[in-house]
C-alpha cells in the first residue's frame, strides 16, 4: 500500500521531476564512466598511457563523487519540497509521523534506484562511444577495455545507495519534526 502511494506520488508530479530527474541520470551516467576506466586494472596496466590515465581518472571520481553528494542532497530536498504539502495533507488526515517517514524513504529510493539503474545503462552507452572516439583521436587501440565493467557498476551502485538512503533519512526527519500546518502552507 505505501508502495503504492509513493510510486502514484512520483507519477502524479513526473512533469516536475523529469528536469531532476534527467540530472541524476546523467550525473550517474558520468561517474559510471569516470568508474569504468579508474577500476579497469586490465586496461590501465597494460599501457603507460592507461597507467597516467587510471590517476587522472580515480581523482576525477572522487570530485565526482563530492559533487554528486551536494548535487544529489540538493535535488532531493527540492523533490521533497514539491511534496510537502502531500505530506501534511496526509498528516492532517491521520497518518502518523512513522508512516510519512517510511513513505518519504521508499519515494527517496525509488527515484534513486530508478536514476542509477537509468544512468548505468545511459553510461556503458557513453562509454563505449567517448572510449573508441578518443581513442581514434589519440590514434591508441583499446586493448582490455570494455565499455560493461561490473566492478564500476557495484561501485556506482554503492555510492548512490548510500546517498540517496542517506537523503532519504534525513528528508523522513526533516518532515516528521515539521508541523502538518507548516507542511500545508508550503
Amino acid at each position: 500500500m505505501l508502495f503504492k502511494i509513493s510510486i502514484s506520488g512520483i507519477k502524479a508530479r513526473w512533469k516536475d521531476y523529469l528536469v531532476l530527474f534527467s540530472g541524476m541520470i546523467i550525473t550517474t551516467a558520468i561517474f559510471y564512466m569516470f568508474e569504468a576506466i579508474s577500476t579497469n586494472d586490465k586496461f590501465t596496466t597494460s599501457s603507460a598511457v592507461g597507467q597516467n590515465a587510471k590517476i587522472v581518472f580515480i581523482f576525477g571520481s572522487i570530485l565526482l563523487a563530492i559533487i554528486t553528494l551536494v548535487y544529489v542532497f540538493y535535488a532531493n530536498n527540492f523533490l521533497m519540497s514539491m511534496r510537502e504539502h502531500d505530506y501534511g495533507l496526509f498528516m492532517m488526515l491521520g497518518a502518523k509521523s512513522g508512516v510519512i517517514s517510511k513513505l518519504i524513504i521508499l519515494e527517496t529510493i525509488a527515484i534513486g534506484l530508478i536514476s542509477t539503474v537509468v544512468g548505468i545503462v545511459i553510461g556503458i552507452g557513453f562509454t563505449q562511444v567517448l572510449s573508441h572516439f578518443l581513442a581514434s583521436l589519440i590514434h591508441m587501440s583499446l586493448t582490455n577495455f570494455s565499455a560493461f565493467y561490473m566492478p564500476a557498476i557495484i561501485a556506482t551502485i554503492i555510492l548512490f545507495a548510500i546517498l540517496f538512503l542517506v537523503a532519504g533519512f534525513l528528508n523522513a526527519r526533516t518532515f516528521t519534526k515539521t508541523s502538518a500546518l507548516q507542511l500545508l502552507r508550503s
